[in-house]
């Protein structure tokens, strides 16, 4: 890209710099698409879904321990899997808390704002 000495806004001194103008339309010039919350929260979900898929695997792998486990004097006894699965779940369950918790306090501070 040259510099036009009529188009004061093409010449160097004032800020522009080489290529920032149009971008590459080549054929064989690599896009680069836009980062979505969308996109965000799919690669998420696929991310989920392998770790649930490794858990039910473990799951039925071990169904045939059955420990006592023991908390805060309430006992029971279930497969290792079971146990694990619901471990997952109340962990994802307190942080979808903490979360959305979170989420309200942002939302009363922008309200303030």
């Amino acid at each position: 890209m040259t510099t036009d000495p009529g188009n004061p806004s093409s010449s160097p001194e004032h800020g522009s710099t080489v290529g920032s103008a149009r971008p590459d339309t080549s054929p064989g010039a690599p896009r680069r698409v836009k980062k979505t919350r969308a996109a965000s929260s799919y690669a998420f979900l696929v991310v989920g879904a392998l770790v649930m898929l490794a858990l039910v695997v473990f799951i039925v792998q071990n169904l045939g321990a059955s420990p006592e486990v023991k908390f805060f004097g309430w006992g029971y006894q279930l497969p290792i899997g079971i146990n694990m699965l619901i471990s997952a779940l109340a962990g994802a369950i307190i942080t979808g808390f903490a979360g959305a918790i979170r989420i309200l306090q942002l939302r009363r501070a922008y309200k303030k704002a």
